[in-house]
């Protein structure tokens, strides 16, 4: 019972936005690279020594998904291989998970998360 409430107040503390640690991009137009949809946002949040799981097994690490708004715009980011179907966005804290097949990225491949109003976000691949 206490795991369920420590995953609820974790999953609280993703919430908070992520958008500040974005740089904005001012670049030529977007519509030749190619392009990934964005299916969800996670936060990676780190547990205190000793935590279980529900099966009793040690686990110091969870990837939470974020709710986060992200202000609508377009960010130079880089991405990087994270664990599972996840990518590591480098140096936002965070983790983006997309909706069909990104590939292996190796060290880091530069591009644009372009966020738009309606909270739709997708990926360009400028390399």
């Amino acid at each position: 019972m206490k795991f369920k409430y420590l995953i609820l107040g974790l999953f609280l503390v993703a919430q908070l936005s992520i958008g500040q640690e974005l740089k904005e991009y001012s670049g030529p137009s977007l519509q030749d690279y190619e392009s990934f949809s964005v299916d969800s946002f996670y936060k990676k949040i780190e547990l205190d020594y000793g935590t279980l799981d529900e099966y009793g097994n040690h686990i110091s690490i969870i990837y939470a998904k974020s709710e986060a708004e992200i202000e609508s715009g377009q960010y130079e980011i880089e991405i990087s291989d994270g664990p599972g179907e996840l990518y590591e966005v480098i140096g936002a804290d965070m983790f983006v998970q997309f909706r069909g097949y990104y590939g292996d990225v190796g060290y880091r491949d530069k591009c644009v998360l372009a966020v738009q109003e309606d909270g739709v976000s997708v990926v360009y691949k400028l390399e």
